[in-house]
């Protein structure tokens, strides 16, 4: 796995500037850090990369990048998490036990997925990387949908 800095970083207290002023940067406030999801891309050819953007309690947003890989044979997650993930970048098909058909994740598509929903990946575009923003909640805090009229 690739380390980069978090999206959002929190600094301990403390008096950083020359002048003794508090900056950005101190007194538990969070820093913000610009970060382009879809640049500089790890190479996914030979394997998965999954990357941490953030991380707090009950909550974790990765960046996940497939190039052609998929779960393994007979091999079913089933997470104690509910999973938000959206596809940035590329396409993959999603398989979800009870479902007959595979769904299909085209760029910008969004799927939720309630904690011990069983899935696999069964096909990520092997010529483009697929770029998915992974959200993973504790099942205690997953929300409800908000609005379920939201539909291609």
């Amino acid at each position: 796995m690739l380390h980069r800095k978090p999206i959002l970083a929190v600094k301990g207290r403390g008096r950083d500037q020359p002048d003794g002023m508090p900056s950005a940067l101190n007194e538990g406030r969070a820093t913000m850090v610009l970060t382009n999801l879809l640049s500089s891309l790890p190479d996914a050819s030979v394997s998965e990369i999954t990357e941490a953007l953030l991380c707090a309690r009950g909550v974790r947003l990765e960046r996940i990048v497939s190039q052609g890989q998929v779960s393994p044979p007979g091999y079913w997650y089933d997470q104690d998490e509910a999973e938000w993930v959206i596809v940035l970048n590329g396409s993959a098909r999603l398989a979800i036990a009870g479902e007959r058909d595979d769904r299909l994740l085209r760029e910008g598509d969004a799927i939720f997925l309630p904690a011990r929903c069983r899935h696999r990946v069964t096909w990520t575009d092997p010529l483009v990387p697929t770029v998915w923003l992974a959200l993973f909640i504790d099942a205690a805090l997953a929300p409800k949908l908000a609005d379920q009229t939201i539909r291609k």
